[in-house]
């Protein structure tokens, strides 16, 4: 069963856990004043108060959570997306994929990832946050596959895999909610 967009924000982004797991790490890792970010998989916009109000854009597959996002942030921009994006060659500078990958699968995602890199800027980065699947940990890899409605939860070497032509680091790899791991990694364009 679906979770409308409103009880997808309550329930599963609440403001508390977006602050300590990925505002923190975000905010730790990089300096976003004056830089253009895209908030890719953005949903209902639950992400956009992390980041600078002029410089930050939401795309979503979802039209309802655009919707949603577009009334509870109306002094900020977000779109629809439906394969191709609507920007210039190199108009940002981060990328946040934030609990998206895990959605879409490997060559859908190969696709959109050539349109995300047209988009970065040369020396821009992605920063990815999403359920991995960890050796050993079968609990946590059967709860996830099977709660999530993301049916794409791959290993760390699977994702690094999509951004082999970027320079990738790792960031951590950890436990939410005592359920889920996750990881969080860098891919910066060369």
């Amino acid at each position: 069963m679906e979770l409308s967009p409103k009880i997808y924000s309550w329930l599963i982004r609440p403001k508390f856990a977006i602050k300590k797991y990925i505002q923190k790490p975000i905010t730790d890792l990089a300096n976003l004043t004056g830089k253009d970010v895209l908030d890719f998989g953005c949903g209902t916009g639950s992400n956009a108060f992390i980041f600078n109000k002029g410089n930050y854009t939401g795309v979503d597959v979802d039209k309802n959570r655009i919707t949603l996002a577009k009334n509870n942030f109306p002094q900020l921009s977000f779109y629809h997306f439906d394969g191709k994006l609507p920007f210039k060659d190199n108009s940002f500078d981060y990328i946040f994929v934030i609990a998206t990958i895990h959605h879409i699968k490997d060559i859908d995602f190969k696709k959109i990832l050539l349109e995300l890199n047209r988009i970065l800027r040369h020396g821009g980065s992605f920063m990815v946050l999403d359920p991995v699947l960890m050796p050993r940990d079968h609990l946590r890899n059967w709860f996830m596959n099977f709660f999530d409605a993301g049916k794409y939860i791959r290993s760390q070497e699977n994702y690094l895999y999509f951004f082999r032509d970027f320079e990738t680091r790792i960031i951590k790899t950890f436990t939410k909610f005592a359920l889920y791991n996750e990881i969080l990694f860098t891919a910066r364009k060369t």
